[in-house]
């Protein structure tokens, strides 16, 4: 024997050679098992519209998997890939067959587990005679792994697939560890509980004036320092809002002036304490939230909310709140006669399109979209009102708004026609902020 030789030994059991190697001093023997063609069960040979072909019963106790592969121009026989086994190589039904159809021009590979000693396979063609047909059976002696799919490709009903029981786990954010998903019903636990710890409680408002912050101003804090007070008055409501490295910071909700201090720069005393940190670059809005406004079709007074720079908003419901003096119905708008016009709920689109959600021109309207619109009767004085909430969750849908995209996605309300004789009218946008 010559140095640097492979020694190999033949195995009259499998007809395959073994090599012969030295491990941890020893000498020893490793199998090579790449596996059988079965050609018993294969074949090429064409078969007629309704012919079958089937293999013959073969021994498979030295094999762990079956892999059958298949291609055909026309399509099988309904379930005419029939995968037998069987005790003792006679009589099947040790087990349930395995049956798939095989679309014309398919090209399928199956794997099946060597469920009993003895298996074979019978292939029924279709309607139509074939032209081309090619069916392989290979025996492995090990675990192999299944069939692949592209991403791209549909899954149908007839491809393999294997019985698989895992658990889903997922890190928290709170903690940083990793947890067991849930879940309830048989059905997947999914709580988003990260995204609805920030709320989107939003009124439709307009701008009406603008100032700077003097001085930065803290959480807590419930006086700011502004450039100038020009245009603010006691009972004026505002908005805080600035952009951070392509972010924006906005206060939840809308802020009123108890009390303002004027001068350039000066002083506006807030009737609660600020959320956010801000820098002398965040912007002072006045705005205007009651929309007991006069507009027209041609000239609409628009309302409106919007995300900040770098935020995505998803609307779960739109509340309305309208008071007046005069008892309301259906027939009406609040407690005025019905509109010529309407009023508009619409939400503009990344693609630059506005899509309207509803055009209400009386209360009626209001309860085909909503339903949940009740009345409310002063007694014995105040207002007489109405509230209606929108619940877009009920449709299995959100109004999402991404304050990135460009043109400004935004829900707007128009109103086109003269609502000065309300004493109020309010809504409000209410969700989560999706985007951390």
């Amino acid at each position: 024997m010559r140095i640097g030789y492979k020694v190999q030994i033949y195995d009259k059991d499998t007809g395959k050679a073994v090599d012969v190697i030295k491990t941890n001093g020893y000498y020893g023997l490793v199998a090579l098992a790449p596996g059988h063609i079965s050609t018993i069960n294969s074949t090429t040979d064409t078969l007629n519209a309704g012919l079958s072909f089937t293999g013959e019963w073969e021994d498979i106790t030295n094999f762990g998997v079956i892999v059958i592969s298949i291609t055909s121009n026309v399509a099988s026989a309904t379930n005419g890939l029939v995968v037998q086994f069987s005790t003792d190589g006679t009589v099947a039904g040790i087990v349930s067959d395995d049956e798939f159809t095989l679309a014309a021009g398919a090209k399928k590979t199956w794997s099946f587990q060597a469920a009993a000693q003895y298996f074979r396979v019978v292939y029924t063609n279709g309607g139509t005679n074939q032209t081309s047909f090619n069916l392989q059976t290979i025996l492995k002696p090990y675990y192999v792994k299944p069939s692949s799919h592209r991403i791209q490709d549909m899954i149908v009903d007839d491809d393999d697939a294997e019985l698989m029981k895992a658990v889903i786990t997922g890190q928290s954010e709170l903690t940083g560890y990793f947890e067991n998903i849930s879940s309830y019903r048989s059905a997947l636990n999914v709580n988003s509980a990260w995204v609805h710890r920030k709320i989107v409680n939003e009124t439709f408002h307009q701008h009406d004036g603008s100032t700077t912050l003097n001085t930065a101003a803290t959480a807590g804090d419930t006086s700011i320092s502004v450039a100038d007070t020009t245009g603010f008055a006691v009972g004026n409501q505002i908005k805080i809002e600035e952009t951070v490295a392509g972010v924006g910071i906005q206060e939840i909700g809308i802020m009123t002036l108890t009390a303002v201090t004027p001068g350039t720069p000066g002083t506006l005393q807030l009737d609660r304490p600020l959320g956010f940190d801000y820098t002398t670059a965040a912007t002072v809005y006045e705005v205007l939230t009651n929309m007991n406004v006069s507009g027209t079709l041609a000239s609409p007074e628009i309302f409106e909310i919007d995300p900040p720079p770098g935020t995505v908003w998803q609307f779960t419901r739109v509340m309305l709140s309208i008071t007046d003096q005069t008892a309301m119905d259906d027939a009406k708008f609040g407690g005025i006669t019905a509109l010529t016009n309407g009023v508009s709920l619409r939400a503009t689109t990344e693609a630059g399109r506005t899509v309207i959600f509803a055009n209400w021109k009386s209360n009626a309207d209001m309860k085909l979209d909503m339903y949940d619109v009740d009345y409310s009767t002063k007694a014995p004085s105040g207002f007489f009102g109405l509230n209606g909430r929108w619940t877009f969750t009920k449709a299995e849908v959100v109004a999402e708004l991404d304050g990135g995209a460009s043109p400004i996605q935004k829900l707007e309300v128009l109103i086109q026609d003269n609502l000065t004789a309300l004493d109020t009218f309010y809504m409000r946008g209410q969700g989560r902020v999706f985007s951390p």
